[in-house]
C-alpha cells in the first residue's frame, strides 16, 4: 500500500503513516457515537426498529478500535522478529503511549466530573442519577491510573467509555514482552511463526476470556454492571481475541512486501472469501457478543485488504474515500471526541429536551444535536492538549522505509 503524500497532524513513533486508517476510525468513531445517541436518548415509546437494527452493528465501532490499535502497535515488534529490525526501546515504548492518552484523558476527567459534575460514580444505577462528582479517594485514584476497569465496584465509573481505556492500557502494559517472545522464538528459526506465538497466545486468552464469562452468566450478554464477571469480560482477559487478531494482521502486513504477485492474488481471495463468511456469521448470530470475534475478522480482513501491497480496485477506492478530509479529520480527533462523546450525551440529556428521540427520523436529529458539541469540545481538546503532547513522542525506530500511522 502506498503512503498518503501529507502526514496529517502527528508523525507516527514508528514507521510511516498509511493512507486510508485515519478515516475507518474516523467512521468507527462516527458508529461509536451513533450507537450511543441511540442507546441512551429514547423517547417514552422506547427503542425504534431501526434504532435496534442498527445498534447492534454500529457498537462494533470499538471492536474496530481495538483490532485496529493492536495492529499499528504490533507490527514494530513483528518487523522486528521477522525481518531482524531494531525493536521499539521499552521505555520509549510506555513513554509514548502515556502522551498519547493520558493528558487528554486527564483533561477532560477532570472538567466532566469537577467541572460539569457529569462522571459516573456509581455502577449500578442507571438514570442520570448515576451521574456526579467523583469524591472517594480510590475511585479518583483509580480512574486517574486507568485501573478502575479491574474493580468491580469502580469499573465503569468515570466517562463511562474509559473502560475501554483501560483494556487499552493493559495491552500496552502486556505488548512489550509479547514482542519480546516474538524475538526470542525468531532467533532460533522460523520468524514468521514466532511472530504469530503472541499473537495466538492473546487470541486464544481472549476467547476462553470472552466464552467463560459468557458462558456462566447463562449464555447472554454481559450488562455493564459491579460483579467480577463484567470487569473480566470487558479486561483485555475478555477482550483479548480482538487484539490477537490485529497483532495477526500485524505480521501478515509485514510479511507481504516480501510475497510473489501471485501469492498476494491469493491472499485477496482468500482475504474476501473470510470477511464474506464473517459477515454472514454475523447476520446468523446477530447482535450480542458472540458476533464480537467475527466483526473482529472482519475489521482484519479490511486491514489487510487496504494495507497489502498492490491491493485489488475496490479496496484502493475504500482508501482513497477514507483519505478526504472529513473522515481523515474525524480519526485524528477521535481520542478526544470519543472521550467527550459520553458526557456530552448526559449533558443534553438533562438540559436540552429535543435531544430525545421518538422516532426513526428523530434519530438523525438526535446524532446532529449530539455531534456537533462532542466535535467542537473534541477539536479544542485536541489542538490544546492532545496535539501538543504527541508531539513530545520519541521516535522508536532507526529506519523509516516501513509504513505505519500513528496508533
Amino acid at each position: 500500500m502506498t503512503d498518503s503524500k501529507r502526514e496529517v497532524g502527528h508523525a507516527p513513533s514508528w514507521g510511516k503513516r498509511l493512507a486510508g486508517l485515519d478515516g475507518l476510525r474516523g467512521l468507527a468513531l462516527l458508529a461509536v457515537i451513533l450507537a450511543h445517541t441511540i442507546i441512551l436518548l429514547p423517547g417514552s415509546g422506547g427503542y425504534t426498529s431501526l434504532g435496534t437494527a442498527l445498534t447492534g452493528l454500529l457498537v462494533h465501532g470499538l471492536t474496530f478500535f481495538f483490532v485496529l490499535s493492536a495492529f499499528l502497535l504490533y507490527r514494530p515488534f513483528a518487523s522486528a522478529a521477522i525481518k531482524g529490525r531494531t525493536r521499539p526501546p521499552t521505555r520509549e515504548f510506555y513513554r509514548n503511549r502515556i502522551l498519547r492518552i493520558w493528558p487528554a484523558y486527564l483533561v477532560i476527567l477532570a472538567i466532566v466530573s469537577w467541572g460539569f459534575g457529569l462522571a459516573v460514580i456509581d455502577n449500578e444505577i442507571t438514570t442520570v442519577d448515576r451521574l456526579g462528582r467523583m469524591t472517594d479517594p480510590l475511585q479518583i485514584v483509580l480512574n486517574i491510573l486507568l485501573l478502575q476497569g479491574w474493580v468491580p465496584s469502580t469499573a465503569f465509573t468515570g466517562l463511562g467509555v474509559s473502560w475501554s481505556l483501560v483494556t487499552e492500557a493493559a495491552f500496552y502494559a502486556m505488548l512489550p514482552a509479547l514482542g519480546a517472545v516474538a524475538i526470542w522464538l525468531a532467533r532460533r528459526g522460523r520468524p514468521v511463526f514466532s511472530a504469530l506465538v503472541p499473537a495466538f497466545l492473546v487470541l486464544a486468552m481472549g476467547l476462553a476470556g470472552r466464552l467463560i464469562t459468557m458462558g456462566i452468566h447463562g449464555g447472554v450478554d454481559i450488562e455493564f454492571d459491579s460483579s467480577w464477571l463484567a470487569v473480566i469480560n470487558r479486561s483485555i482477559i475478555g477482550q483479548g481475541d480482538l487484539f490477537g487478531l490485529g497483532m495477526i494482521t500485524a505480521v501478515l502486513i509485514v510479511v507481504s512486501d516480501r510475497v510473489s504477485e501471485q501469492r498476494l492474488r491469493t491472499w485477496r481471495i482468500v482475504g474476501w472469501s473470510t470477511l464474506f463468511v464473517a459477515a454472514v456469521a454475523v447476520l446468523i448470530i446477530g447482535s450480542g457478543e458472540y458476533a464480537t470475534p467475527f466483526m473482529g475478522i472482519i475489521f482484519a480482513c479490511i486491514i489487510v485488504l487496504t494495507q497489502m501491497p498492490k491491493s485489488d480496485g475496490f479496496s484502493r477506492g475504500v482508501v482513497r474515500v477514507m483519505e478526504t478530509p472529513l473522515p481523515r479529520l474525524a480519526g485524528e480527533y477521535s481520542l478526544s471526541c470519543y472521550l467527550w462523546h459520553y458526557p456530552v450525551i448526559w449533558f443534553l440529556f438533562k438540559h436540552v429536551d429535543r435531544v430525545i428521540y421518538d422516532s426513526n427520523a428523530d434519530i438523525a436529529v438526535s446524532f446532529v444535536i449530539v455531534l456537533v458539541p462532542t466535535v467542537i469540545l473534541g477539536t479544542i481538546t485536541y489542538h490544546l492538549v492532545e496535539k501538543p503532547a504527541m508531539k513530545k513522542k520519541h521516535r522508536t525506530d532507526r529506519r523509516l522505509s516501513e509504513a505505519n500511522t500513528a496508533p
